[in-house]
């Protein structure tokens, strides 16, 4: 994936038709977890989300990864410091060796600090020009 076809998809709108229901993490019962919930795109990337949310600490992570590349985008907020960019922070993708290595440079994002999850996955679908057609069942609400 070039740096110009990931802007691309950026760009196009975005549908996710299932709920997004935060689980019980069967390997880690300190987490909640939702996993390869679809991410429609008219440009025939296979997109996924997963997301974690840690009660105990108030974190939560939502990763996007696309099939047969890997990780292209992922917000942490409140979780491990990452060099400048804080504990609040995104990685983005910038070329295929990002992916290879996990999404390793990252920006702080200190704007969604004190936000709770569904304000941040809110934040990011208006960013990414993903319209939710499920539920967000909000994981601070259980």
């Amino acid at each position: 994936m070039e740096q110009s076809e990931f802007q691309s998809l950026l760009k196009v709108k975005k549908t996710i038709r299932s709920d997004i229901k935060f689980v019980e993490d069967k390997n880690n019962p300190s987490s909640l977890i939702f996993e390869d919930v679809i991410v429609e795109n008219d440009l025939g990337w296979e997109v996924y989300l997963n997301g974690t949310f840690k009660p105990e600490l108030n974190t939560v992570v939502f990763n996007f990864v696309i099939q047969n590349i890997g990780p292209v985008c992922r917000v942490c907020v409140r979780g491990s410091i990452h060099k400048d960019a804080g504990r609040t922070h995104k990685h983005e993708y910038q070329s295929i060796l990002d992916s290879r290595r996990n999404l390793r440079s990252a920006h702080s994002r200190k704007d969604l600090d004190q936000l709770r999850a569904r304000e941040v996955f809110n934040i990011l679908c208006e960013q990414a020009n993903i319209e939710l057609v499920g539920n967000f069942i909000d994981p601070e609400a259980e």
